[in-house]
C-alpha cells in the first residue's frame, strides 16, 4: 500500500509542477492517444467502474469517508517520498565523483588547450 500513497503523493507533486503539465497537455493533444482514450471509454469494464464511481459520488457519506482516506493516502506517501528523497540526497553526497566519458574528454581537451596557451620555458620573454 506504501507504494500506491507514494505514487499518489508523487501525482500530486507532478500536478503541480508546470513542466509535467504541459507535457500531458501535449500528450493528451496527440491523436494516437485520444484513439486510445476513446476505444478504453467504450470499453465494458471502464464503463461499470464510471457507474460505481458515479453512484459512490452521490452518496454524501461515502464521498466524505472516501476524501479522508485520499488525504490520508496523500499525507502518507508524502512521508515516504521524503524519507526516499532524503535516501537518494544522502547516495548522492556520498556517491564519489563520476564523470562521463564526454565530461573527461572535454576536461583533458581543456587542460590540454591551456597547456598549449601557457608560455613555455624556452619561449622570449619580454620585458
Amino acid at each position: 500500500m506504501a507504494m500506491n500513497n507514494m505514487n499518489l503523493a508523487q501525482l500530486m507533486r507532478d500536478m503541480k509542477d508546470p513542466e509535467m503539465m504541459r507535457e500531458a497537455k501535449k500528450m493528451m493533444e496527440d491523436p494516437d492517444f485520444q484513439e486510445k482514450m476513446k476505444k478504453m471509454a467504450e470499453s465494458q469494464h471502464f464503463q461499470a467502474s464510471m457507474k460505481k464511481t458515479q453512484d459512490m459520488m452521490n452518496d454524501p457519506e461515502k464521498v466524505k469517508e472516501l476524501e479522508a482516506k485520499v488525504a490520508k493516502s496523500i499525507e502518507d506517501g508524502e512521508e515516504q517520498l521524503k524519507i526516499t528523497d532524503a535516501e537518494a540526497a544522502k547516495q548522492e553526497e556520498d556517491k564519489p565523483a563520476t564523470l562521463s566519458k564526454s565530461q573527461k574528454s572535454r576536461r583533458r581537451k581543456a587542460a590540454n588547450k591551456k597547456k598549449e596557451d601557457a608560455p613555455s620555458d624556452d619561449a622570449p620573454q619580454s620585458s
